[in-house]
């Protein structure tokens, strides 16, 4: 634990919360006795390291499914190791053989992961900006063109969960269509047991065709303002347009600038339908992405992943991996 806290201090940024809190960087990379982490040494002398997060981290049901998120790495330059990260990534790879995923890698990585085999490319981001508020100091909107409105449907009720009722509203056949697989546990404590952030979870149901979905979502404050980020979405594509009411009836009460959300696995059709803005690169509305420290321009979420379970849907969310965690 020395050797690695020394190493991220001189290596990585002395001021950022995994440095300061060892706490958080335990809960999120500590598993039992060990960390979840493949490290390089030279001589006794750390030379690299690879975090990553397996799925099971928050339950430990889900170790069989061996899937995982790459995470945080560092890799110093050595004469005598050439392609550090190569050798640490191929290990996790051997392990979590069955998904792994990465988001918000580099540019310069692309290359890289494709030649790993990995699918690589951009989150979709997208967005509804609030018809319930004339200004705003988060977001930039040059142009308000007409305002958008729920779709109202007296069929779709939303209920809140919670570490109570879950097990009330779902059983764990709901989460075996989808990759990376979660459960009633992972959502608990990956999301309502957080030691920093608030989250508020949602099981939406249509009562006449049964269709569910759960929607996770982050109300963030700043400038006497906030928005809301939605961080987890399980269900299928196509009964994504389920979350539209309780979208705006989260920013009215909220009184947020707007909701957003990046996604792989969410088709452009199915978004649209359910009230989304797709944002392009040519955008004049500029949505924020980052608040730690905030950034006033929007975005763009590169990911890679690999998957064996052809026969599931993969969806990718900024609450996976390391994408929405403190950084101060």
């Amino acid at each position: 634990t020395k050797k690695i806290k020394n190493f991220l201090l001189k290596n990585w940024n002395k001021n950022h919360i995994f440095c300061k809190k060892k706490f958080f960087f335990d809960w999120l990379y500590k598993n039992k006795k060990y960390y979840n982490c493949i490290s390089i040494t030279y001589n006794f002398k750390l030379i690299g390291v690879n975090f990553y997060i397996p799925l099971s981290k928050f339950d430990q049901k889900l170790e069989k499914n061996k899937e995982c998120f790459l995470s945080l790495a560092r890799v110093i330059n050595h004469k005598k190791i050439i392609g550090g990260n190569l050798i640490m990534v191929n290990k996790i790879n051997k392990k979590f053989n069955s998904f792994i995923g990465s988001i918000g890698i580099a540019n310069k990585s692309f290359r890289f992961h494709e030649w790993m085999k990995f699918k690589v490319g951009y989150l979709d981001h997208y967005f509804i900006i609030s018809p319930y508020l004339n200004k705003f100091s988060i977001a930039s909107i040059k142009k308000r063109t007409k305002l958008s409105r729920p779709i109202r449907k007296e069929n779709i009720k939303s209920i809140e969960l919670n570490k109570f009722n879950i097990n009330e509203h779902l059983d764990n056949n709901f989460f075996l269509n989808f990759t990376p697989t979660k459960s009633k546990t992972y959502i608990i404590n990956r999301y309502l047991a957080h030691p920093i952030y608030s989250y508020k979870a949602f099981l939406i149901i249509n009562k006449f065709t049964k269709q569910k979905v759960i929607l996770i979502i982050r109300v963030v404050n700043i400038n006497n303002s906030s928005i809301i980020k939605i961080v987890d979405f399980i269900g299928s594509s196509k009964n994504f347009f389920l979350i539209n009411s309780l979208c705006y009836s989260l920013l009215e009460d909220t009184k947020s600038e707007y909701i957003d959300c990046y996604s792989y696995g969410i088709k452009i059709r199915d978004i649209k339908r359910a009230g989304f803005t797709v944002r392009n690169k040519n955008s004049k509305i500029v949505v924020p992405n980052y608040f730690e420290p905030y950034v006033r321009r929007n975005i763009d979420i590169a990911f890679a992943f690999k998957n064996k379970n052809n026969n599931k849907e993969v969806k990718i969310f900024r609450g996976d991996g390391d994408q929405d965690r403190p950084s101060k």
